[in-house]
């Protein structure tokens, strides 16, 4: 099978790195890709929205899988574009987003945020401001141009917008009309044989549209926040809303915008201007419609599912750490680092979390007739030993991604066949028992302004690498009596193919691979690009989030000692990275 992976971060290498693994794969193909995905596959110098020429690229190239790693071309419709329409057709009226219209000007459960019917979230400041499909975000209290991206992926986000609200506008008048009514979706020849991982476009609305999102939960009892869509017209009708809240106040753009459109603000004055400036286009039509919510605290974690629209495999859950600073202080960034598994998600919660709210997500997507294959991204905050839900995201998260898909022993490719086919039920996940700890090493300046195009040294003294930059291990013996074997939690596949076995050129070897045997467990660290080029036959950087620095070991110590043993071997110019990850969980 040849397989074309769209995306060009850490996220997109880890995906590479995994799915080269697999006996299924002919050719590996990333767009655009990075410095370490070309030693995977072949990058292809093409642009994750341009939908035409992915299209054309596939015929030309016998693609028959497209895997998307971030949200923009979910949002944007590229799954629609393959199938020639859109294959997820909207229910009669839509009665979750028709409802969210008349309750737009309404207080919605002013009531206890803490109870168990769906009406209670909180938004940690450790995760405002987040885009995980970019992996750029600026300071809340610095919001404006997101210099650090160093493109103008808000002005694309913001036109994308226009396209998501007009999906949402017909939604809400009930229309029961096909996705190209609002959509240009041309195809001039037949795409619908190639799979596309990922959600069309209306259930890329989980994560394109705050106040859908929020509204699919209130209908379908999934514990989240108290909240208020508002609109210029009803931005009275918001303002009495907030004063029924507790400090601080959460602003939310309704759409995608670049990262940017989450504010978190103390003082209520200064929320009430924010709010004006948001709807007045602060954030453009992403914040023609901003949702207003309420604040809990408590511990953030991120879980994950692959759904056939019919079941679902639970995949290792993580936490991420989003602030620049050291004590989770400073800006927010796309994620500094992740660890996985997350010890106080133990198999309590984790019931909670499957029967509250993974159970009825997937049931409420089969009410409204929403064909969802792909990957559900659910960011989740523990309340008093209760899960809420943050935010849906319909991709794999980033830096998520480099903890999460190494504990994974399974055959990704297989999986993602089988989902299509909509037989995952057939499969269990086999998860490595070891703790992944992935850290991030980022340019100076950081989430602001920094350098690019800046020479990367030291790849080679990363023993097994031989000079090149693909995502090998490095491998050292971690003594640990006791573990042995692996485990396996409830729709685990202990039938799986190895993915070591699969014998392909580039292989860039297999944590997976790694013998456990009595007494000791083996320890390996891997080096994913992020923000990578070439030039000059020189690998260089090439955006904020530079390596994520990814080590298996027994234990969440020895795997964090050994991630900043690897970081200090490799330079560039203005280097950062945390060194105070899990801390907070040891």
């Amino acid at each position: 099978m040849n397989v074309l992976i769209l995306g060009s971060g850490g996220r997109e290498h880890t995906l590479a790195w995994k799915i080269s693994q697999s006996k299924l794969l002919d050719k590996l193909f990333i767009a655009p890709g990075n410095a370490g995905t070309e030693a995977l596959g072949t990058n292809v110098p093409l642009q994750v929205n341009d939908f035409e020429a992915i299209g054309d690229f596939c015929l030309e190239n016998n693609i028959e899988m497209v895997v998307v790693g971030p949200e923009e071309p979910l949002v944007r419709g590229i799954k629609d574009h393959f199938t020639g329409s859109s294959n997820q057709k909207l229910t009669k009226g839509d009665k979750a987003a028709k409802e969210d219209k008349k309750t737009s000007g309404k207080i919605l459960n002013p009531g206890s945020a803490g109870d168990d019917k769906g009406t209670g979230e909180a938004v940690d400041p450790g995760v405002v401001g987040d885009d995980k499909g970019t992996g750029e975000t600026v300071d809340p209290g610095k919001v404006g141009d997101n210099k650090s991206t160093g493109d103008k992926s808000s002005e694309k986000a913001a036109k994308d917008n226009k396209s998501t609200r007009a999906v949402s506008a017909a939604m809400e008048t009930g229309s029961a009309k096909k996705i190209e009514s609002v959509r240009d979706i041309s195809v001039a020849r037949d795409l619908s044989g190639i799979k596309v991982i990922g959600p069309g476009s209306v259930g890329a609305l989980l994560e394109g549209s705050k106040a859908f999102a929020k509204q699919f939960m209130k209908k379908y009892g999934i514990p989240t926040a108290r909240y208020l869509p508002v609109t210029k017209i009803t931005i009275s009708e918001g303002l009495g809303f907030m004063d029924t809240l507790s400090p601080p106040y959460v602003l939310k753009a309704d759409g995608l915008a670049a990262g940017k459109g989450v504010l978190i603000i103390d003082d209520r004055l200064e929320a009430e201007k924010e709010l004006k400036s948001m709807l007045e286009g602060k954030f453009g039509d992403a914040s023609s419609r901003v949702v207003i919510e309420e604040f809990l605290s408590g511990i953030e974690l991120s879980v994950f599912v692959l759904t056939d629209g019919e079941n679902y495999l639970l995949l290792p859950e993580a936490k991420d750490y989003k602030r620049i600073g050291e004590n989770d202080t400073g800006p927010n960034t796309g994620g500094m680092a992740s660890v996985s598994p997350v010890p106080f998600a133990g198999r309590e919660f984790m019931k909670k979390v499957e029967t509250r709210i993974i159970q009825p997500t997937i049931k409420g997507l089969q009410s409204e007739k929403i064909d969802y294959r792909g990957f559900i991204f659910f960011g989740l905050i523990n309340v008093e030993g209760n899960p809420f839900v943050i935010e849906y995201n319909v991709r794999m998260g980033d830096p998520e991604a480099e903890a999460v898909i190494p504990r994974i022993r399974n055959d990704l490719l297989q999986l993602f066949i089988d989902m299509e086919k909509q037989k995952l039920k057939k499969h269990k996940i086999d998860i490595d028992p070891r703790v992944v700890a992935s850290v991030m090493l980022v340019s100076g300046g950081y989430p602001g302004s920094y350098k690019k195009g800046l020479e990367i040294s030291g790849l080679e003294k990363v023993a097994g690498w031989g000079g090149t930059t693909s995502a090998q291990p490095v491998d050292t013996a971690v003594e640990e009596p006791g573990v042995a074997g692996k485990t396996q939690r409830p729709g685990e596949d202990s039938t799986a193919e190895e993915p070591g076995e699969a014998g392909k050129a580039k292989k860039p070897g297999d944590p997976e691979k790694a013998k456990i045997s009595k007494g000791r467990v083996k320890a390996e660290t891997i080096l994913f690009h992020a923000g990578t080029t070439k030039k000059n036959g020189k690998v260089v950087t090439n955006g904020g989030r530079v390596l994520a620095v990814s080590s298996l070991a027994a234990t969440m110590k020895e795997a964090l000692e050994n991630c900043y043993h690897v970081a200090g071997m490799v330079e560039f110019e203005g280097k950062y990275f945390r060194k105070d990850i899990g801390k907070d969980l040891l």
